[in-house]
């Protein structure tokens, strides 16, 4: 359970880093290259930046993972992001609309990493739901709600309220 997190982690710091303004996609050329990642957290109103909000999706036999990263102030000492990953397995039904329970389990799991001078914080879903509405040919939109804990800290926790996405698919196999 923790190493999946921590390859979420990974993956949400790779996704952070990646500055690139020009993604990859392997099915179709988009004209209109942006996201949208919006939620509150413990009220306070929080967005990604439109360049960096991204979906990426694999399948190998019956089994598909979905990977969405979000981040703001790349670059900064203030550096935001979110990472959520959802696994669908089952049948030859590859379709991942529906609802995914953020319960530690392997369906579904999402991360954040909040940065404030240069000082991060990580934190993971404890309970909670995403709920993938539409996947098109671009991109992929849902919502969700959690709590999240802090890694290093279990008594440190936040709450997220309002989250809604809708992320360019960069990569999908």
């Amino acid at each position: 359970k923790m190493l999946k997190k921590y390859i979420v982690f990974a993956l949400l710091i790779f996704a952070a880093c990646n500055k690139s303004e020009n993604p990859v996609n392997n099915n179709n050329i988009n004209t209109n290259p942006t996201g949208s990642f919006t939620v509150n957290i413990e009220g306070n109103a929080w967005a990604a930046n439109q360049n960096a909000v991204f979906a990426s999706s694999s399948t190998t036999d019956t089994i598909t993972v979905l990977l969405i990263t979000a981040a703001q102030n790349i670059g900064t000492s203030g550096a935001d992001g979110f990472g959520i990953s959802v696994t669908k397995i089952g049948g030859s039904n590859t379709i991942l609309t529906g609802q995914y329970m953020l319960d530690g389990s392997v369906p579904a799991a999402l991360t954040f990493v909040r940065t404030i001078s240069n000082v991060s914080e990580s934190y993971a879903a404890i309970s909670g739901q995403v709920t993938i509405s539409e996947v098109t040919s671009t991109h992929i939109k849902g919502t969700f709600n959690a709590v999240l804990r802090e890694l290093t800290d279990p008594n440190k926790q936040i709450t997220l309220t309002n989250g809604a996405f809708n992320a360019l698919i960069t990569v999908q196999q």
